[in-house]
């Protein structure tokens, strides 16, 4: 295992541990027990459905480079989110990046480029819910101060990347450089590497394709935010309407940080953070951030195992690929 895994596996402990400590574990389990489990199968329908505009998103941001069919790219889309749920450190993006790159013929750098964009625009989407759940409801001064450090980090990044395409000639002189003092052999490879990467940022410069980005950026979150909320009712919580919008937000944060697969232990540890927030005690909310969980890790699996299946991929080649 590399220690870049076991870093990942360490971070999901140390979250988990937090989760869980001063829980009731009696009480956690009649909850679970208790929980009406009719919703799950419409929440986990819901999450299905979140891939959709995530789908047309991707669409948009390689269609200066070469038209790819909704299905193709919905395909791996889910096969690369599931292998965020097998393998840990979020390595699906690269599975992403390389099964699109092998199935349409185009650079995996560039397609990797684009995921990178989708990436900083849910943190934004995610950002959008977490201020207005900060608008609507007063918070503890802590938790605006993260989100305003959060919107700088985001916004950094969206203009950076915007300065990488502005300024893409000296970018990849200054790379070429920088690596030849660093390693002279590699830095042809490293500038192409760039130069490609940069290419995947050709939708940034249409100002409507910015737009419709973000547009679907945020229906993407809002509908996983829909699974928080149809599964509310499960456990009989009762917290205002747009809480479970918030804290959907605050557990898409959390789970960009790398992770053991699944995002276990992250996911439920902000998940029951954002709970307590509410006033929903701790045993309820790690057996809500349990069923939550279960009913995105489970669709998503399936789905993108089926998919796997159909591209004729095996779990060999997405490994070795790493």
């Amino acid at each position: 295992m590399k220690k870049r895994h076991i870093l990942s596996f360490i971070i999901s402990f140390l979250f988990l541990y937090l989760a869980v400590r001063n829980v009731d574990y009696e009480n956690a389990k009649e909850a679970l027990i208790n929980a009406d489990y009719r919703l799950f199968i419409p929440a986990m329908l819901v999450v299905i459905i979140s891939f959709v505009p995530r789908a047309v998103r991707w669409d948009l941001f390689l269609k200066e480079t070469k038209r790819i069919s909704f299905n193709s790219l919905f395909s791996v889309m889910m096969i690369g989110f599931m292998v965020n749920n097998i393998l840990p450190a979020r390595l699906g993006e690269f599975a992403r990046a390389y099964i699109i790159g092998r199935k349409e013929g185009i650079s995996r750098s560039l397609s990797f480029g684009t995921i990178v964009l989708e990436r900083i625009f849910d943190g934004l989407a995610l950002l959008f819910l977490f201020g207005l759940g900060m608008i609507i409801s007063p918070f503890p001064e802590w938790v605006r101060t993260t989100g305003a450090v959060g919107l700088f980090v985001f916004t950094f990044g969206i203009l950076f990347l915007i300065f990488l395409k502005i300024k893409r000639d000296l970018m990849v002189r200054l790379v070429f450089n920088i690596s030849s003092l660093i390693h002279k052999a590699s830095s042809e490879k490293a500038s192409y590497i760039l130069d490609r990467f940069i290419d995947g940022l050709a939708s940034l410069g249409n100002i409507r394709d910015i737009l419709l980005i973000t547009l679907y950026s945020i229906v993407a979150i809002t509908m996983l935010g829909c699974e928080f909320h149809i599964l509310l009712f499960s456990f009989g919580i009762d917290i205002p309407f747009y809480a479970p919008y918030f804290i959907s937000a605050i557990v898409g944060l959390g789970t960009m940080i790398p992770a053991a697969p699944g995002y276990i232990g992250v996911f439920h540890s902000f998940c029951v953070g954002g709970l307590l927030l509410f006033g929903v005690e701790k045993d309820i909310a790690l057996s809500y951030s349990i069923i939550v969980h279960l009913g995105q890790y489970i669709p998503v699996t399936l789905v993108g195992g089926f998919y796997l299946m159909k591209e004729g991929i095996s779990w060999a080649q997405i490994t070795k690929r790493e």
